[in-house]
């Protein structure tokens, strides 16, 4: 099949004294012209610890410099500066609560004015009575005078002691200790791509007035809803509002995608919350340990009959004849690695750290971007259309080697590239 013996020439040319040696991951990930959001956000719902009557509403954003407009500085640097505007609404035109940060960014170089690398993350916080609200953010650039505007509807639940209640689910990305309180820093995309994550879930929970102790249950799921770790907790009633931590460490070092399902019991109450996560931080060997997403990976560059011949195997020879379809396509059968196959888990695994979707969840390898990045390697040649607030990015990869162009385009930018044209 072509595809094989383009990946089998990549290998030779990479692994040749004479040829042009290839990039490794980490040397195209940390000098990357590859196009991430632009500007993120996430709301969550938790009780509010001073009023038990108000419900509170935490913003957190995060900003890359290159939605931003520098200006070179008298010391050879460049600075922007922005706003950050919060308007909360009882209904379309009445607005009822504002807040409002400013912020200034230094970079030391142009190349980090268009960087989407360590992006600042900014919280803003409301609490208003429960109900139901439209909230506008609208982010200003000083330089271009120029707005991206962003609205949607919020609905804040009452925290009260009637019955059992829980706050929002968050996945925690860091944890750290300030005066001998636990801060957390939340994943917004809800995808862990760092060996160095907390690998955690946040919630608040209160319980219920005349109940002596409440039982968090929790699972982890896979992408099939099919369970992977189960544990559960009691604490004592004797506080008015019980704060927890859940591990992740039980999928730590294994990618892919799962559900993390929450449930909550205080007598006969009970109350349910499920959320979805993904891990991609990058450990190779574990990429093809779910037999079914591998073969779905796989079907990128497959002949469908050799897919079809395994996915209708039972479970134990599935996994035979999996090994066997990269045995036979291995370049190098007396050494004891498979470069075919370690290539191809290796594109995998940096689409998933490079390319995935934060709104729609989708992992990296599923998207436009990962999958021609599988099919085709690193392109030789990245651009990206200079970008401005309110204008959609494009991104165009060069590949001089098979006389083709791929041109993505980011409408919305939220990271969402989808390929729009091939020359």
């Amino acid at each position: 099949m072509k595809i094989f013996k383009y990946l089998l020439g990549v290998l030779i040319i990479a692994s040749s004294g004479y040829g042009q040696m290839m990039r490794s991951p980490m040397q195209t990930e940390k000098h990357s012209n590859y196009g991430r959001e632009l500007f993120l956000y996430t709301v969550y719902n938790l009780p509010d610890r001073s009023d038990t009557t108000a419900s509170k509403a935490d913003f957190y954003f995060t900003v890359v410099n290159d939605i931003l407009t520098f200006v070179k500085t008298g010391d050879n640097t460049y600075q922007a500066e922005f706003d950050l505007n919060l308007v909360l609404y009882k209904n379309k035109n009445e607005p009822i609560h504002d807040k409002s940060i400013n912020r200034k960014v230094t970079a030391e170089s142009y190349e980090e004015t268009n960087s989407r690398q360590n992006p600042q993350l900014i919280k803003l916080s409301v609490s208003l009575a429960p109900g139901k609200y439209k909230y506008k953010i609208e982010l200003y650039d000083h330089e271009s005078k120029k707005n991206l505007t962003r609205e949607d509807d919020l609905e804040l639940v009452a925290f009260t002691s009637d019955r059992i209640r829980i706050s929002d689910i968050i996945f925690v990305d860091r944890l750290d200790t300030i005066k001998n309180k636990i801060t957390y820093t939340p994943n917004l995309s809800r995808t862990f791509s760092s060996a160095k994550s907390a690998f955690k879930a946040y919630l608040e929970i209160i319980p219920p007035h005349g109940v002596e102790q409440v039982e968090l249950n929790y699972k982890i799921l896979d992408s099939k809803e099919e369970k992977i770790f189960t544990d559960s907790f009691i604490y004592n009633t004797d506080q008015s509002q019980i704060s927890r931590f859940i591990e992740l460490a039980p999928v730590k070092n294994k990618p892919g995608e799962y559900y993390l399902q929450v449930a909550v019991t205080a007598g006969n109450q009970t109350v349910k919350s499920q959320k979805r996560f993904n891990i991609h931080w990058g450990n190779l060997t574990l990429q093809e340990d779910n037999i079914d997403i591998a073969l779905e990976q796989l079907s990128l560059i497959a002949q469908k009959k050799d897919i079809n011949m395994i996915k209708t195997a039972d479970a134990d020879e599935k996994q035979k004849l999996f090994e066997e379809f990269w045995k036979k396509r291995d370049p190098t059968p007396a050494t004891p690695v498979n470069e075919l196959k370690q290539e191809f888990f290796r594109r995998i695994d940096f689409s998933n750290r490079t390319f995935s979707e934060i709104y729609t969840g989708r992992a990296g390898w599923r998207t436009d971007r990962g999958q021609v990045y599988i099919k085709n390697g690193p392109p030789d040649q990245v651009e990206r259309q200079p970008t401005e607030i309110g204008m959609p990015t494009a991104e165009i990869w060069y590949y001089a080697r098979l006389n083709k162009r791929y041109i993505f385009s980011d409408r919305r930018g939220s990271g969402e590239f989808r390929l729009v044209k091939i020359e």
